[in-house]
């Protein structure tokens, strides 16, 4: 249960009362063409081994701030420690108001290695399901 110290209109009532949904437009950057948001097999390629993962949040009530975790796991040597694990400190997003694009600039990661990703929407309250994954390489130099 949250309180507020203002009255809330009823627009924002009923928009409160929604759940979060997953984040959309999902990309990583600096990329090659072709690096969005790949299925598994149809790897894009990124130019840099700290791409910045990229997604489309929103929340219900307009005037609430919103944010994205994110976790990304090596798909070439699974034995690799996973570099941002969704949920940790390390994987939240800069904070938008209402609705943006947030984003967050991973670790170094291993060239010719290829990576999934995946995120999810939060407020500090509530967290919306989690989007589907997407898939990267890192450039061989």
């Amino acid at each position: 249960m949250e309180t507020y110290d203002y009255p809330m209109t009823a627009a924002q009532a009923l928009s409160h009362s929604r759940t979060l949904t997953a984040p959309t437009a999902r990309a990583a950057l600096p990329s090659a063409a072709g690096a969005g948001c790949q299925a598994l097999g149809g790897y894009g390629t990124v130019s840099s081994r700290t791409p910045t993962l990229t997604v489309h949040v929103a929340h219900p009530d307009p005037s609430k701030q919103v944010w994205a975790e994110f976790g990304l796991w090596d798909n070439t040597d699974p034995a690799q420690p996973q570099p941002v694990a969704l949920g940790t400190p390390g994987s939240a997003s800069g904070k938008v108001v209402g609705r943006g694009t947030v984003s967050l600039t991973v670790p170094a990661l291993i060239d010719g290695h290829s990576y999934g990703w995946r995120a999810r929407t939060a407020d500090g309250t509530t967290s919306s399901a989690i989007s589907s994954n997407c898939h990267f390489r890192v450039a061989a130099p």
